[in-house]
């Protein structure tokens, strides 16, 4: 792995930020605005990204290599809920806090920084890898998160919007794996 090539799309897509971020600022993007853009970048661009990551390529990567990804897309989630456990015993957090901080730890940005990097780094064709992680991300934060978010247990499991699990991320994310299969 190069550290220049992450290093050089970290930076790049921090001056977007940045540049969108002045942008609102200046008055040149509205509220309204800004919450247009991020509709767009959630609804129409990242999942474009994610199909065209799939759409008339040479892919060569084995079952196995599929079959790696999924195992540790799981062992990805199931060590960052150990993980949040952990820091939030470490840290004395108060109960308030406790669900809070260990949502920061398991699901974090995977698709606006995830994609770019995988894309930069490895080509085009292994973004397929990050939407395995988007589709488990989903999954996890549509259910177990929403669960923490309403203070674990205390929640009536009938109240969980099953039907956001399946937003126009996880469609893109499920459309890319079937063309990629």
């Amino acid at each position: 792995m190069n550290a220049g090539i992450i290093a050089k799309q970290m930076l790049i897509l921090f001056l977007m930020m940045l540049t969108g971020y002045a942008a609102y600022k200046k008055g040149i993007v509205s509220g309204e605005g800004a919450k247009s853009l991020s509709s767009a970048i959630i609804n129409i661009f990242n999942p474009c990204l994610i199909i065209s990551g799939v759409l008339n390529k040479t892919i060569t990567y084995s079952t196995a290599m599929v079959t790696e990804n999924l195992i540790l897309v799981a062992v990805f989630f199931v060590v960052l809920i150990l993980l949040s456990k952990i820091f939030a015993r470490i840290m004395g957090l108060s109960a308030a806090e406790v669900n809070c901080y260990r949502l920061m730890m398991i699901f974090p940005n995977l698709g606006f920084m995830g994609i770019p990097l995988v894309r930069s780094l490895y080509g085009e064709e292994a973004v397929i890898f990050v939407a395995f992680y988007i589709v488990g991300y989903n999954l996890l934060v549509y259910s177990y998160g929403i669960m923490l978010a309403m203070g674990a247990g205390a929640g009536d499991k009938k109240a969980l919007p099953w039907k956001k699990v399946f937003n126009i991320g996880t469609a893109a994310c499920t459309v890319a794996i079937l063309i990629f299969a």
